[in-house]
């Protein structure tokens, strides 16, 4: 059975799947679930950004598309853009969080930091500074050019980042301090998601229209991040700023306005969803973004189908004295909110599957955040199951609430495997009986298996190895357990002759006939495509197949001596050897799935 395990990591290899816990391949070979992050997993790792759309006088102005005009280069929103980041130059390049870098590089500026000679000429620390590289020409020196041609010179314009607060997955925001040059006052920037960046702002400077501006957005799936700005104290020193706390900063901000960004879906997303659907296998969408965004993600990689609808289950934490609240409402209509899901869908507690299959075709899709999450599982237990059952997204989920639903589908008995790029994917990604990183970074540490190619493709390919191996780790068992018997019986009944087998003997049937067998069965081929009937996870099913060959031995014993037991022992071992052979390459799989 060991053999083929290695047989099969040796396989997962040639396809760019590392494993580092190898004993976890046969697991695979049960999962049911799939739980997948969106950003780098579903949809491309960069973003492209579709425009921005600044907020003035408490109102949203048009959307705009070209971000590097002259008359925004002074703007804080710009500034904004420029300063809210933690990248870093590591020889020469910028490095960091893809989507800060491709927010700073949409701006054109440049990022210059202090070395090590300058540092320790002014035995201080020199702040980060950022510019736009190329600024108009003072009016003295245009002359009569009054369009402001650009001119490579000496920077006049620069904002030097005096402290950062780093992204925060729990708080969903980041925020610097930054100063510019020659100014009197520091000022503060904060990026983050829509929601929360809103809830941190003066009420006046947020618009009426927020809610609904976002749903537009996020409904056709774009991604989207909020700004803000507030103008700190002038008695606020250097050395001051470093030690205030993050809630000071981030507190009574002016909101700014919206970046608007594009997350386009990987190739290999729809087809590779489609394929576990018609495995039976049920998938999942577990993101730190926006509700809506996800759920239009799900919908265009088919994970939704269309026809189907999606109700929102909010929770409420209890407030004021009243008991926790739970709200249902369509996302394709907000304002059609449900009394009762019971009241309008049939909620079954039944673990069948689903995606194509007969047993179980969904009509209706649960959603729910990371909040509402952490409302049902502590005040709604006995509702937390039915969500689960048919839950499929999972929105704004913080990185400790995606271990907490991996755990619950276990719970629940589901087989669950998990797919992630990401730092915050590290807990699920172990927590789930098969994780898988599509990145080499931080989140390999903590994943069992890691593909090389940055897409899903690998988890078909994962999940048929693991059946594969399964099924030759079951097929070995009843093999050996077989042989031992035919063994046991040949024994004994040589010894009722007054004979037995001899040393040649023995070592000929367990040098020709066992490890030849067992060793080259492990090079059978998978299936092209996992089939709709799973591999039997418990060993005590197997017992009917051992007994139903034991006695068909018993029956040939009565008719042959002792002296022809050992090619009885032969037969036997090239009939489990088809079995094998005929299970391992699915065949067995498919006459079953058209039986049904």
């Amino acid at each position: 059975m060991t053999a083929g395990i290695v047989f099969a990591q040796r396989r997962l290899k040639k396809l760019g799947i590392s494993c580092i816990s190898p004993q976890r391949i046969n697991i695979c070979g049960q999962l049911n679930l799939i739980c997948f992050d969106k950003t780098g997993t579903l949809t491309e790792e960069g973003l492209n950004i579709w425009g921005i759309q600044r907020v003035e006088d408490n109102s949203f102005l048009p959307s705009e598309h070209n971000i590097c005009r002259e008359s925004l280069v002074k703007s804080q929103f710009v500034a904004c853009m420029a300063v809210c980041h933690t990248l870093t130059k590591i020889e020469g390049k910028l490095s960091g969080d893809p989507l800060d870098l491709k927010i700073f590089e949409e701006t054109g500026w440049v990022l210059e930091e202090a070395t090590e000679e300058e540092t320790a000429l002014h035995n201080q620390i020199m702040p980060t500074v950022v510019r736009p590289a190329k600024q108009p020409l003072p009016a003295a020196e245009a002359g009569m050019d009054r369009e402001m041609e650009m001119f490579d010179l000496p920077a006049m314009y620069e904002i030097g980042i005096v402290r950062q607060f780093p992204f925060s997955s729990s708080l969903q925001r980041m925020s610097v301090v930054a100063r510019v040059l020659g100014g009197k006052q520091m000022d503060a920037y904060l990026k983050g998601a829509p929601e929360v960046i809103a809830n941190l702002c003066k009420a006046e400077t947020v618009p009426e229209c927020f809610t609904e501006v976002l749903k537009i957005y996020t409904k056709q799936g774009f991604r989207v991040i909020a700004l803000a700005h507030k103008k700190l104290g002038s008695r606020l020193t250097w050395h001051k700023v470093q030690n205030v706390s993050r809630d000071a900063i981030e507190s009574n901000m002016e909101f700014m306005g919206l970046i608007i960004m594009q997350n386009k879906l990987k190739p290999d997303t729809p087809r590779v969803l489609k394929e576990l659907g018609r495995a039976n296998i049920r998938t999942a969408m577990v993101t730190g973004d926006n509700m809506l965004t996800a759920v239009s993600v799900a919908r265009n990689c088919g994970m939704i189908l269309p026809q189907d609808e999606v109700i929102i289950a909010e929770a409420l934490p209890p407030k004021d004295g009243q008991v926790a609240q739970i709200h249902w409402l369509y996302t394709d209509d907000a304002s059609k909110h449900l009394e009762s899901a019971s009241e309008i869908i049939d909620i079954k507690m039944e673990n069948k599957g689903s995606g194509d299959g007969p047993h179980q075709k969904n009509h209706y899709h649960f959603a729910m955040d990371g909040k509402s999450f952490s409302v049902v599982t502590e005040h709604f237990q006995d509702l937390l199951s039915k969500l689960l059952l048919h839950g499929t997204v999972f929105a704004r989920m913080a990185p400790n609430q995606k271990t907490q639903l991996v755990e619950a589908f276990q719970n629940m008995d589901y087989y669950v495997g998990m797919c992630g790029d990401g730092a915050n994917d590290c807990g699920a990604l172990k927590q789930a009986h098969g994780g898988i990183s599509l990145s080499e970074l931080e989140a390999s540490a903590a994943s069992p298996f890691t593909s090389k190619f940055a897409n899903i493709a690998c988890v078909p390919n994962l999940i048929r190895e693991g059946r594969a191996a399964l099924m030759t780790s079951f097929c070995v068992f009843k093999f050996m357990a077989l042989y031992s018997i035919i063994q046991y019986l040949s024994v004994t009944l040589l010894y009722s002759e007054l004979s037995n087998l001899g040393d040649l003997q023995f070592l000929f049937i367990d040098l020709a006939i066992i490890l030849v067998i067992v060793f080259t069965s492990e090079y059978g081929k998978t299936a092209e495509h996992a089939t709709f009937i799973q591999p039997h996870s418990l060993m005590i099913l197997l017992i009917d197949d051992i007994v139903k060959d034991f006695v068909k031995t018993q029956w040939y014993i009565h008719y042959f001596d002792g002296y022809i037991i050992p090619q009885l022992c032969f037969y036997l071992a090239i009939k489990h050897v088809q079995v094998l052979v005929v299970q391992e390459s699915g065949v067995m799989g498919r006459r079953q799935e058209n039986r049904q």
